[in-house]
């Protein structure tokens, strides 16, 4: 009976790691991309789970999106902030209080709800700062990440 619940207990660990595993490493589907100013929307499907997950996603990726979005946009102290949003169900009307309205989509469904998933900035110091909605970590320019207490 013993061995009937290890063998249990280990095929839902290994089907649940599975499913995170998959989860977490899935590609990231870029929708959109929005700039307002030093200010980058990005709406994204399928980022990782995690904060760590966000972080390295940004890292292998921040020289595509350059290229192909010219995100981040930098003002001109140096300094930008990149929104990535969820894009859920999609665009929607207004209608809603708590919704993201883009003035370069046309209405009347240029909104998304306000899911945000990551924002990337460069802060004054020179570091760059990764706020989720739990945790924030700031990366100091020789590569150091900490998580900010």
């Amino acid at each position: 009976m013993r061995q009937k619940r290890l063998l249990t207990v280990i095929t839902i660990f290994l089907i649940c790691s599975a499913i995170f595993l998959y989860l977490n490493h899935r590609p990231v589907k870029i929708i959109a991309v929005h700039q307002d100013k030093a200010y980058s929307s990005i709406i994204v499907d399928h980022m990782p789970l995690t904060a760590k997950g966000k972080i390295e996603w940004w890292m292998d990726h921040k020289d595509r999106l350059f290229k192909e979005y010219n995100v981040p946009k930098v003002d001109s102290d140096g300094l930008f902030r990149v929104y990535f949003w969820a894009f859920g169900e999609g665009y929607k009307e207004l209608g809603k209080y708590d919704r993201l309205c883009f003035d370069d989509v046309p209405e009347p469904k240029n909104c998304i709800d306000k899911d945000n998933l990551m924002i990337v900035a460069k802060t004054r110091e020179g570091n760059m700062r990764y706020t989720f909605d739990d945790a924030v970590y700031i990366q100091t320019p020789d590569g150091a990440l900490k998580k900010r207490k």
